[in-house]
């Protein structure tokens, strides 16, 4: 054995030597991802009911992605609610604020049962309404809109 710890006398790896196996790398999926397109009022009124019903909504999005494009009826299970750090009580306020915003409607639940919510439709926000529309369609002005001056 030389210096440099090879037991042939040579200066380094043989010819012969097969180079070290590459290692392939996982490609996880994450199959989360909003399905579009996402209706700004709905995101906007919950945004106004608060950070939690903000994030479950988020949440009800991406499963409806999941699912069948016809899937209104969504399942708050664990799963969801863990996909956004929520607890269970927040679950439940997050779930309840989205109904009294009129963005969700509760289908079942109860004591010791996950909460199943169907996504609603909304009215569009006025001040996105194409330039061209009568004023008339756009619906009644919001107090909701700000005003930038």
């Amino acid at each position: 054995m030389d210096m440099a710890g090879n037991v042939d006398g040579t200066d380094g790896p043989t010819k012969d030597a097969a180079p070290p196996p590459r290692r392939r790398r996982s490609r996880v999926r994450d199959r989360s991802s909003l399905a579009g397109p996402v209706p700004m009022a709905w995101m906007s009124r919950a945004g106004a009911a608060g950070g939690s019903a903000l994030a479950l909504g988020i949440a009800l999005w991406c499963r409806k992605g999941v699912g069948r494009p016809s899937t209104r009826i969504i399942r708050v299970d664990s799963a969801l609610r863990k996909s956004m750090d929520l607890t269970p009580d927040q679950a439940r306020r997050a779930v309840a604020a989205l109904a009294r915003h009129g963005l969700v409607r509760m289908h079942a639940g109860g004591r010791g049962r996950c909460a199943e919510v169907e996504i609603l439709d909304v009215p569009a926000l006025p001040s996105l309404a194409p330039r061209g529309t009568p004023a008339d369609t756009r619906g009644p002005p919001s107090e909701e809109r700000c005003d930038r001056r």
